[in-house]
């Protein structure tokens, strides 16, 4: 997927690890990869980030056994697509040498002009803004006689929810709040080289719109992803590139 623009990174403390980071979406696997949740117990990743000291040495910290614990996708107007997501870490060190980071020649970040969005089978034209955030419902486990965590494990569901920003056109949304009825979500991201297609269930769980001023009157929208049948059809998203593997 796109390559990494303006990313911020506070890595996991050592033991008690938890950190934020704000990108563009990473790249997955293979040239279409379809996603949805799957179980996350012995799955991890190491993350290294190197920092320039005053000297202008660069000394690498290195974090080991790290896992998602929660991400969110924004996208508003005027801005690119971003991934914020908190890592909970097992351990530090400054002794690894420090990687060379690499990017295929094509990567580009998703921009505001190249999203889209569905709701029910019709587009949407004035979307200000969306988010989607996962809680993969992790917890870190600090036991006696180690000052580092064992393996996280889900300790519940995993929820997924967002809000979307619109101009208050009609009804026709606010009336799917106030039924409760499940309608399909489609959101997409095309820079032209990479797609990026979210598709959920959801349903929306309501704000009426307020008239504070003389502004354009805007509808707050925020919704869950649910499903009765599966996991699959609650929410799955389907990445299209030109990456043969996920090296």
């Amino acid at each position: 997927m796109p390559k990494s623009v303006g990313s911020r990174k506070s890595p996991p403390e050592p033991g008690l690890s938890s950190t934020r980071s704000s990108r563009s979406y990473p790249r997955t696997s293979s040239r279409t990869s379809s996603t949805s949740t799957a179980d996350l117990t012995g799955d991890s990743l190491t993350i290294q980030v190197g920092r320039p000291a005053s000297s202008g040495t660069v000394h690498p910290f290195t974090y080991a056994g790290c896992k998602i614990s929660d991400w969110t996708i924004a996208a508003s107007v005027g801005e690119i697509a971003k991934l914020d997501f908190s890592v909970i870490g097992m351990t530090e060190t400054t002794a690894t040498g420090l990687a060379s980071a690499s990017y295929a020649s094509d990567w580009e970040p998703f921009v505001f002009t190249e999203a889209s969005l569905s709701i029910g089978g019709t587009s949407v034209a004035t979307v200000r803004d969306v988010t989607l955030s996962g809680n993969n419902a992790i917890e870190r486990r600090i036991r006696l006689g180690t000052a580092t965590s064992v393996q996280p494990l889900e300790i519940g569901l995993r929820s997924y929810t967002g809000t979307i920003t619109t101009d208050f056109d009609a009804l026709t949304h606010y009336a799917l709040f106030t039924a409760g009825t499940e309608t399909a979500l489609v959101q997409t991201f095309n820079n032209g080289t990479d797609t990026l297609v979210i598709t959920s269930n959801v349903q929306f769980t309501g704000e009426t719109p307020e008239v504070g001023g003389f502004d354009l009157l805007s509808q707050s929208l925020p919704f869950r992803c649910i499903s009765s049948t599966s996991d699959a059809a609650a929410i799955t998203a389907v990445l299209t590139n030109g990456e043969a593997s996920a090296a």
